[in-house]
């Protein structure tokens, strides 16, 4: 992976965590550029002496939105709150909310996937969250690449 560590170098990370908001458009661009490639691939299929220990630790890898409250506390009403949001929740349960520290207000709803990045605002059903990929291909297409 010479093409992912060349580009993660100039980032130069760590110093960088601290500014990473406002490096968002180099961030962005650098990651439209690199080939996306699995770990398990492009660094352990090749490894050689590489040791394997048993554990019984749990693993999730969350590629999705529905993959979120595998690893995440929901509170007492079934919801999750990914940011700062105030949530104010009448009668709806199992929903995932990021709402950009807006307040977000259900009433009535279960199990909806809500995320406000600021440009852009998705509310979908969790168990509908595979078709993010169908918006992106959608906005791409589009030409509204900058929400991506």
């Amino acid at each position: 992976m010479p093409d992912l560590w060349a580009g993660l170098s100039v980032l130069d990370v760590p110093p960088c965590l601290s500014r990473l908001h406002s490096m968002k458009e180099q961030v962005k661009d650098l990651y439209g550029r690199i080939e996306g490639q699995s770990i398990d691939y492009g660094v352990m299929e090749k490894a050689e002496g590489v040791v394997v220990l048993p554990s019984s630790f749990g693993w999730s890898d969350v590629g999705s939105w529905s993959a979120v409250p595998e690893v995440m506390e929901a509170g007492p009403d079934g919801n999750i709150v990914l940011d700062e949001s105030p949530l104010v929740c009448l009668d709806s349960s199992g929903c995932l909310i990021r709402g950009g520290n807006k307040v977000v207000a259900l009433i009535g709803v279960k199990d909806l996937i809500v995320v406000d990045t600021g440009d852009a605002l998705l509310i979908c059903p969790r168990d509908r969250a595979q078709d993010v990929k169908k918006v992106t291909e959608e906005l791409q297409e589009r030409g509204l690449t900058d929400l991506l």
